[in-house]
């Protein structure tokens, strides 16, 4: 801001610039969480990683500007698995069901990090599976029936 001459006014304007962003940034986590049932013939199938240790909370020190890894969890090294399944459990509110907004109709984890998620062959294989051959009851696309020797 080499307009406003003022180290003050510098500042509060970036204080309200953060202030907003964080705001929305609120208010997009808050629609992420409102469940919501997918159209019909539409599935939701999630891939992900989940054996590599993954930053999951930091606490920062702003007098000092240092930042440390507080806690890890599984993930791909830059999501963590609680986060791709959108699970809403918590540790003193913990069941062995999935708690989450996201009605998935499949999930496969794989021992990849987030950029080698794609890259893997067995991404490759399932995505193409369920692309090309899963039949899917509600798909209006019915599979063909085998030609039989009286048709030939």
């Amino acid at each position: 801001m080499p307009d406003i001459a003022s180290a003050e006014e510098r500042r509060a304007n970036a204080k309200s610039h953060v202030t907003a962003c964080l705001e929305r940034a609120r208010s997009f986590h808050d629609l992420l969480n409102v469940p919501a049932t997918p159209p019909a013939g539409t599935t939701i199938h999630l891939f992900a990683g989940d054996v590599i240790p993954t930053i999951e909370t930091v606490t920062s020190n702003l007098k000092e500007r240092t930042m440390e890894v507080r806690t890890e969890s599984p993930g791909d090294r830059t999501v963590t698995r609680n986060s791709a399944l959108a699970d809403q459990r918590t540790k003193e509110s913990w069941s062995p069901a999935l708690q989450s907004p996201i009605r998935f109709s499949g999930v496969r984890f794989l021992p990849e990090d987030h950029f080698g998620l794609t890259r893997s062959a067995e991404f490759t294989d399932n995505a193409l599976y369920l692309l090309l051959e899963d039949p899917i009851k509600s798909s209006p696309i019915k599979a063909l029936s085998p030609v039989t020797a009286s048709q030939e």
